[in-house]
């Protein structure tokens, strides 16, 4: 498969995911691998291996089910400003950056008849040629609070918005973006 890839010049070419990707590993102070009970204890430990190889010293991985206490989160002295050439990443290799490879747009929808429908509509979006990822809040009908949804390929995750919810969405003029 390797040769197969290394002979296809179509394959050659700049992968924009990869660089934010690598961008982000450069700049970590930690990593969290969320939902790490949904993989082997194999494919976990290829997985850390990779990751190992691309951080820098010290950089630990927690493996979290989606319950990782804030604290492992907050008050890791890290002083990142004390280090930020090891932290350039792909913005540190050219003169100009820019991410014109990546376009985001704000879309506001009718609210849906249900949860299932809403999900349908992204799963939809998702098929089509350039989306990438849709988040946000969507409006539902008969419910009181939107609801938060977050897809990625084939994976279309919901959940009801919380008071806590509204209010940061409140706070940051959020719309419903990509649905």
């Amino acid at each position: 498969m390797a040769a197969q890839r290394a002979a296809d010049d179509s394959l050659d070419h700049d992968d924009p995911i990869e660089e934010v990707f690598e961008d982000q590993l450069a700049c970590a102070d930690l990593v969290v691998l969320s939902k790490s009970d949904l993989v082997s204890p194999a494919a976990l430990a290829q997985i850390e291996t990779r990751l190992k190889s691309m951080l820098r010293p010290g950089v630990n991985i927690v493996c979290s089910r989606g319950d990782l206490a804030p604290l492992v989160l907050i008050g890791l002295n890290s002083a990142a400003e004390d280090d930020m050439a090891a932290r350039a990443g792909h913005h540190g290799e050219e003169e100009e950056h820019d991410h014109d490879d990546f376009d985001s747009i704000v879309v506001m929808p009718s609210a849906a008849v249900s949860v299932d429908a809403m999900r349908a509509r992204v799963s939809d979006a998702l098929s089509l040629t350039g989306v990438l990822r849709v988040k946000g809040h969507a409006r539902v009908a008969d419910r009181a609070a939107p609801i938060v949804v977050q897809g990625v390929g084939g994976r279309v995750e919901t959940r009801i918005c919380t008071a806590g919810c509204e209010a940061g969405r409140a706070s940051r003029g959020d719309r419903a973006e990509g649905i």
